[in-house]
């Protein structure tokens, strides 16, 4: 069934189970050959438990999500995949040592919990555990796992957010010079002449910046996106400005701090809605800002309350 033996370039026993193509081989990590010879027994019942369907087989976190990730690149188009890839590498960072057959509605409840410390909105979060619900079910067709355990997960609540406003131009200027840090002149002037989001413009790399555009896969949708680079960007060092969460959201007080509301993804909503108002198209604004729907794009133009009472008044 299984031998305990040992490599020549290791004082550990190693396990060895089955035959080729489907031989399991791992260390056991000890040179004791009693302790060896107990790992073996439990590993022995496990296989065969496993084999019948009443245990699930062993396997890290991060190695079957790797498979599984392979498996999509295969299946899937790249935009999905791409999307799957990323959703998933927080649940190998929070459970790096863990096997799939480990993770319970426990660990899933503290992935949550740790998702939200972290300052992620509730939407990511929601769609995050969906992304592990159907990995789980990957799993479970290859027998690493017996269970969903993100399946009926108590989800955080969809939170209602006050709609975003555009921020002028006049008030945008102000801030960008009242700012005591030159990369966060740097890095809010990037974001209102690119319409990036926040991520994105925080941690763009060289390839992304080419001689007159920024040409980068979004992180959010994994959709490319180029864009014009703006002549008063052409001076600055674009590069990992603000590449950390933690970076970012200092960046963000201390905007809210001198402007006294909004947030850093007003400034995106600002370019949308000033472009439109220089007499860019709605679908130009849709291509740069990355937007698969028209109906998205409608959310980051504003109405100009000012201009539409001239309007209003010459009638």
């Amino acid at each position: 069934m299984s031998r305990l033996y040992k490599r020549s370039d290791s004082p550990h026993w190693y396990y060895s189970f089955g035959t080729p193509p489907f031989r399991k081989r791992q260390s056991t990590k000890t040179d004791s050959l009693r302790l060896a010879r107990l790992i073996q027994q439990k590993w022995d019942e496990e296989l065969i438990l496993a084999n019948r369907g009443i245990a699930a087989k062993r396997i890290l976190v991060p190695n079957l999500i790797d498979r599984y990730i392979e498996h999509l690149r295969r299946l899937k188009n790249e935009s999905w995949y791409l999307r799957q890839k990323g959703g998933l590498k927080h649940l190998s960072r929070l459970f790096p040592n863990y096997q799939v057959r480990e993770i319970s509605y426990t660990e899933i409840r503290h992935y949550i919990r740790i998702r939200k410390e972290e300052g992620v909105s509730p939407k990511t979060i929601r769609e995050e555990v969906s992304m592990i619900s159907r990995f789980f079910l990957y799993a479970i067709k290859d027998s690493y796992a017996l269970s969903n355990p993100a399946e009926g997960a108590d989800l955080p609540a969809k939170r209602k957010i006050k709609p975003r406003t555009a921020i002028s131009s006049e008030e945008l200027s102000r801030t960008v010079r009242e700012a005591e840090r030159e990369d966060d002149r740097i890095y809010w002037s990037l974001l209102y002449y690119s319409g990036l989001r926040t991520g994105d413009a925080g941690s763009l790399t060289n390839k992304d910046i080419q001689n007159d555009r920024i040409d980068i896969v979004q992180q959010k949708t994994s959709r490319r996106v180029i864009i014009p680079l703006h002549r008063k960007l052409k001076k600055f060092n674009l590069v990992s400005l603000m590449p950390t969460r933690g970076k970012r959201r200092w960046s963000r007080h201390r905007f809210q701090k001198i402007l006294g509301y909004g947030d850093l993804h007003s400034i995106r909503h600002s370019f949308g809605t000033h472009l439109i108002e220089k007499g860019a198209t709605t679908f130009d604004v849709k291509a740069l800002l990355g937007h698969k729907s028209a109906d998205v794009t409608s959310e980051y133009i504003h109405q100009n309350f000012a201009r539409l009472k001239k309007i209003i008044n010459l009638l």
